[in-house]
């Protein structure tokens, strides 16, 4: 397999960061069978306020069979205090025929008590043409309050469309 890349970058100013880029994919066939291909990717991202970004994605690839498939990708993060903050995306990849198209919806937000310690929380959906699954997570980073040390908190949730579930978590509590 070969892989070859240019990207451009420029920087705007207030008016944001521009990206171009272009990767080509080559296969000769001995041990992957898919076609050849090129990826042409614009993105543009830009702080529009101390409290508020932007970004957004386009993405067209080609592959030597004639196919080719488009990703839309555009998040918002903002801080709605100095303590705490939400972000949304929201990518599309499009293909032609009979292949299915994806969404994928990320939704967080995060919260500062302060000492370092920081509540996290990530919601995933992801549909490939009718099946999707979804995956939560809440994070909570190390830091010390109140005589209580908090080595760490995680809880993890997976789950497959009404077919199967996973749920994982650990927590790291000591007295300082």
């Amino acid at each position: 397999q070969g892989v070859e890349g240019i990207q451009i970058d420029r920087k705007m100013g207030k008016l944001g960061n521009l990206s171009l880029s272009q990767q080509v994919n080559t296969y000769d066939g001995t041990q992957d069978q898919n076609p050849d291909s090129t990826t042409q990717t614009l993105v543009y991202e830009n702080q529009l306020s101390k409290t508020t970004s932007v970004r957004t994605q386009h993405s067209l690839t080609r592959y030597e069979n004639g196919e080719h498939e488009t990703l839309t990708s555009n998040s918002l993060s903002q801080a709605l205090s100095s303590r705490i903050g939400v972000s949304v995306t929201d990518t599309k990849v499009e293909r032609e025929g009979d292949k299915p198209d994806e969404t994928h919806r990320d939704y967080g937000f995060w919260v500062d008590f302060g000492k370092n310690i920081r509540l996290n929380y990530k919601a995933v959906r992801n549909l490939n043409g009718d099946q999707g699954d979804m995956h939560n997570e809440v994070t909570v980073t190390p830091g010390e309050a109140q005589g209580v040390k908090v080595g760490s908190a995680t809880y993890t949730h997976n789950g497959w469309d009404d077919k199967r579930d996973q749920s994982i978590g650990n927590v790291s509590l000591s007295n300082v």
